[in-house]
């Protein structure tokens, strides 16, 4: 039995394909573009720290060792701060996400009364910041000082991510809650069990940016807390690296003898520390993402109606 070609496939001239290569190959090339420098830091972390600073260090570990990690995780309370890391980005993801959402849900009705002045007290503060001081105060006057609540709740709300929801949920078709409706269902079961779930690719997208921000964040711990009790992971980085480099500069201002019994004592340099510092901050990331990558290759209306 012959099999016909079908009449519809496209046959490419050679100019053609060859333009195609051309592509793949430019794109092949961008990709490991932005690939190698994360690959590098990887070497690196692996890699001596004195070592390292001589020229040469490109595709693997000239001189391994597990003294810059075991120098990353060596401060005092890592497990606790791992903890308060996790904690704060699983909760403070899924609130934002929930807020956001329901307020974006909100604003998509037309209907909904005084919805303008809303979205005009929304963005107010999306342009117009208060400054480091007046929050400052603010957390300190809600009793947020030094409590893992100051983690969560100063950014639960994001006038960008609920613009993106307030968008995203203006695209459903009425068809659904109009049916939802003479189901007998309220605003909350519309929203919670048919809005969401055909949302999925961006309530995806929300959440891995969320996530990210609330894994990589010091900068509250420094502010909000009293640097002790309720440490992040990348504070700890943070403050390890701050270290590591004036024990560096403590080192390098030492004469003779001196620096060279002080530099054999150690194996790690500020830098070789920092990058193992970004390999484990951003190796649980990388681990969660392919979770999330397949919803955003599907349709927002898969499956929400058929014709």
């Amino acid at each position: 039995m012959q099999i016909k070609k079908s009449k519809n496939s496209i046959k490419l001239s050679v100019g053609e394909r060859v333009y195609e290569n051309i592509v793949l190959l430019l794109l092949i090339l961008l990709m490991l573009f932005f690939i190698y420098p994360f690959f590098n830091c990887v070497i690196l972390s692996f890699n001596d720290g004195r070592d390292a600073m001589n020229p040469g260090l490109y595709f693997w570990p000239r001189v391994p060792t597990l003294d810059n990690y075991i120098k990353a995780i060596q401060a005092e309370g890592m497990g606790r701060a791992a903890m308060f890391s996790v904690l704060r980005t699983v909760f403070g993801t899924i609130g934002t996400v929930l807020v956001c959402s329901m307020f974006g849900y909100a604003m998509s009705k037309p209907r909904l009364k005084f919805r303008g002045f809303y979205l005009l007290v929304a963005m107010i503060p999306m342009f117009f910041s208060g400054g480091m001081i007046p929050s400052f105060l603010l957390i300190r006057d809600l009793h947020l000082y030094n409590s893992f609540l100051v983690y969560i709740l100063p950014g639960l709300f994001s006038t960008f991510y609920a613009i993106i929801f307030m968008s995203s949920f203006r695209e459903l078709p009425a068809s659904i809650e109009e049916s939802a409706k003479m189901d007998g269902a309220n605003q909350f079961i519309i929203f919670y069990r048919i809005v969401l779930p055909v949302s999925m690719p961006v309530v995806a997208a929300i959440s891995i940016f969320t996530a990210v921000g609330h894994w990589n964040s010091w900068m509250d711990t420094m502010l909000y807390t009293d640097k002790t009790s309720i440490n992040t992971l990348a504070f700890l980085f943070s403050k390890v690296i701050f270290q590591t480099q004036y024990l560096q500069n403590l080192v390098e201002s030492f004469d003779g003898a001196a620096a060279d019994i002080a530099i054999k004592m150690r194996g790690a340099t500020s830098t070789s520390v920092m990058v193992a510092a970004m390999v484990l901050a951003t190796v649980p990331i990388m681990v969660i993402y392919p979770f999330f990558q397949k919803h955003f290759v599907k349709g927002v209306m898969i499956g929400s109606v058929k014709g």
